[in-house]
């Protein structure tokens, strides 16, 4: 007749290691490094240089502004005092009827 062993040792260690190595995993990911402010530095610069060249060889005068995390970035292509116009100069000119022929080229 075969004889029927008990299972002496307890299944809690293995439990606990299983939870001691998935706490150690969820830590890893938590101090993983975030890339977000890096890889939106290098977005911005590589949009500059892009605006840059641009404004050189088409010769336009850019002007962008973006705003992330309550910082501003802003990008002038000219030293020219009057470029950017001025707001109220902006609102007046996106009521004029001939803004939006001019913007996309169909006046």
């Amino acid at each position: 007749m075969t004889e029927v062993t008990s299972y002496k040792s307890s299944p809690m260690p293995l439990v606990t290691a299983y939870y001691k190595q998935l706490s150690e995993i969820m830590e890893s990911i938590t101090r993983k490094h975030n890339r977000t402010n890096k890889n939106f530095s290098r977005a911005i610069q590589h949009l500059m240089k892009r605006y840059n060249q641009m404004s050189r060889h088409y010769g336009t005068d850019i002007y962008i502004q973006a705003r992330r995390n309550h910082q501003h970035y802003n990008f002038i292509s000219t030293s020219n005092p009057s470029f950017p116009l001025a707001t109220d100069a902006l609102v007046s000119l996106l009521f004029q009827r001939d803004f939006f022929s001019l913007t996309v080229g169909l006046g």
